[in-house]
């Protein structure tokens, strides 16, 4: 019975559960605290068991390893999201769809796939004969499948070149006609970060203050493949983004002053705003010389 409680504990989709139930309640005291107590629960052993993974993926030459993520997803990284993305995704006809890891802690260099329906993604393995396998942890925090072959070094090094090809493929695509890809760069960080935290607000205040930032940064993005294209002007579209940066400023420092993100995020979020500035001011700078 005492491990039973320690994996509810420690189960990130009991977690959640707990939070949604304590949610939908009238809103006491008590009740507060231990939303707060579970939120900060919910990070830590997140945090834990995306570490997990990390180092799992450092060795793994023949295992699909998934940690599960907030709001019934899963996220596949290191050497299992290479093998999927580069070898059993093209065998099964799917689509791998690669994005960055807005993680601050235990960044995956290689980014990250997003699985929604773990059970129609075992079905599909299925038919390459991928099974999943039983562990020993029993939270469903960790989803392991036993591959019937497996990887050499050169064949994973392989893969990691493709997956850098096609990131600064992608990047390219997006900048080739810009002289300042570096703003675009950042940008985009910013949003996959703020998007990634935002996320994991409780409801109210996802709404109230969260959903603004990620669409502020959207908006700047979108200023700037307009740039890119020739829609606008590049002293226009810079000053508009500059105008976006600071409704952002805004909005984190509400988000800094309610204590709704740990101090690591606020560093992070906000080491990326500086260098956005530091681009937006100099290129208007160098327009008026």
């Amino acid at each position: 019975m005492a491990q039973k409680n320690r994996n509810d504990e420690n189960s990130i989709a009991k977690i959640e559960d707990r939070l949604e139930e304590l949610r939908s309640q009238p809103k006491t005291k008590a009740r507060i605290s231990e939303i707060k107590r579970l939120q900060t629960t919910l990070n830590r052993v997140y945090a834990e068991y995306k570490h997990k993974i990390t180092e799992f993926e450092k060795t793994n030459h023949e295992h699909l390893a998934l940690i599960r993520s907030t709001h019934g997803f899963h996220k596949m990284l290191g050497n299992s999201l290479l093998f999927y993305a580069f070898n059993i995704a093209p065998k099964l006809n799917l689509e791998a769809k690669v994005f960055s890891d807005g993680d601050y802690e235990d960044k995956s260099q290689f980014g990250i796939i997003s699985v929604r329906d773990i059970d129609e993604f075992e079905k599909s393995l299925k038919k390459l004969k991928i099974k999943r396998v039983v562990t020993k942890d029993k939270t469903g925090n960790l989803v392991i499948f036993k591959l019937p072959w497996g990887y050499s070094e050169k064949e994973i090094e392989k893969f990691v070149n493709q997956n850098t090809y096609d990131l600064h493929k992608y990047n390219h695509v997006i900048v080739a006609e810009n002289t300042i890809p570096a703003l675009f760069l950042n940008l985009n960080e910013l949003l996959k970060v703020c998007y990634e935290n935002v996320r994991r607000l409780e409801p109210v205040a996802r709404e109230a203050l969260g959903n603004f930032i990620v669409e502020i940064d959207a908006e700047m993005v979108r200023m700037y493949v307009e740039m890119t294209n020739g829609r606008v002007s590049e002293n226009d579209g810079l000053k508009e983004i500059r105008k976006r940066l600071n409704q952002v400023k805004s909005q984190v420092k509400i988000l800094a002053d309610l204590k709704l993100w740990n101090a690591k995020t606020y560093a992070r979020v906000g080491e990326i705003l500086i260098k956005v500035q530091e681009i937006v001011d100099l290129r208007l700078k160098s327009q008026k010389r």
